[in-house]
């Protein structure tokens, strides 16, 4: 997410991509082949925001992204400034070479990469309360219950049985670690489909893995670049994967720092992070998981507020704390009716 304070540190700094990367970060997303990212906001000129709550960064903003390869654009932000807005941010990215999925006409479900020798196709789709300020103006994004994907991933796998296929998903409760029953049962539909890999994102905050039959789900990475007021939001990591003779994976821990500088996490939070990672993969194993998810629901939302309230007095002071617990009042009712169903399925 490259606007508002994120967004005033880069012109400031010129659009390096020092001004929210540190070295070490720079330096792991140079060793990867391919650097996949979610792309949260338009990056617009022309394009005007549609809300208060809209995102809108400078074009220029590309040239913070050098490392970067392939963008995921199926997401709740990228309308922010209506589809002007979303194809302006499609011609940057296409005029730096750089290749994207999860918008476009309605025939594109995927895009295939070639990684030495090997074929890895990306899909993005969004749930469908993701999908905001939509209109029949192509382009569009792609709905993560279109039946068209499945499709797509069994014939991407009948073309090529060695070609990779990695869905990214946007959808899952924001705050909330834990995915409801029925997002993890669309996730896990990917895999029967036949893909390899599953990353959600949306929530905000790390999650778990979740070994599913031949194919894993990484249920959320959190924020790698925001300026989120929570000390949890902070917390994020790369996703290392290496599709080599035998497939293996890392989790890298990082930190978002109090000048909005994205770097690698000291030993002691790395290992925090990692440890409730394994806490959150345990859960999801769970039998009765779905019977115990509205448990967890509250608690992890409960947490959260007690976690953003307390980086709000340290950070910005006890005034400033209380004018934005008052404006978020009007949320209130949106949590009633969540925990007050009868199931959160």
């Amino acid at each position: 997410m490259l606007a508002r304070r994120i967004g005033e540190k880069l012109e400031s700094f010129g659009y390096m991509e020092e001004a929210i990367f540190s070295p070490g970060i720079l330096e792991k997303l140079s060793q990867a082949d391919l650097v996949v990212g979610n792309l949260e906001c338009p990056l617009t000129k022309k394009g005007e925001k549609l809300g208060e709550t809209s995102f809108k960064a400078h074009p220029d903003a590309i040239h913070t992204l050098r490392k970067f390869h392939h963008f995921s654009f199926a997401n709740n932000h990228i309308f922010d400034c209506g589809k002007k807005g979303a194809k302006e941010t499609m011609e940057v990215l296409t005029k730096y070479g750089k290749s994207f999925s999860g918008i476009g006409n309605k025939e594109q479900i995927y895009s295939t990469q070639r990684i030495k020798g090997k074929e890895v196709s990306f899909i993005s789709c969004a749930v469908n309360y993701c999908i905001k300020n939509e209109t029949k103006e192509s382009p569009f994004i792609l709905a993560a219950n279109n039946p068209k994907i499945s499709a797509a991933i069994k014939e991407i796998k009948e073309k090529n049985k060695e070609s990779l296929v990695v869905v990214l998903i946007h959808g899952g409760n924001e705050m909330i670690p834990y995915p409801e029953p029925s997002f993890r049962r669309q996730c896990r539909e990917y895999i029967d489909a036949g893909a390899d890999v599953v990353v959600s994102n949306h929530s905000h905050v790390l999650g778990g893995e979740e070994k599913y039959k031949k194919g894993i789900i990484f249920y959320s990475l959190g924020d790698f670049v925001f300026d989120g007021q929570s000390y949890l939001r902070r917390s994020s990591g790369i996703l290392y994967l290496k599709f080599d003779k035998v497939f293996e994976w890392e989790l890298i821990p990082t930190q978002i720092e109090k000048d909005l500088r994205t770097s690698l996490s000291s030993d002691k939070d790395a290992k925090i992070i990692l440890k409730g990672w394994q806490k959150r993969t345990k859960i999801y194993k769970k039998s009765n998981y779905d019977y115990i998810y509205r448990q967890l629901y509250l608690r992890s939302l409960l947490f959260f507020q007690l976690d953003r309230i307390f980086f709000l007095i340290r950070n910005k002071g006890i005034f400033v704390t209380i004018k934005f617990v008052l404006s978020k009042l009007s949320l209130l009712s949106f949590y009633f009716k969540k925990v007050s169903k009868r199931k959160i399925s």
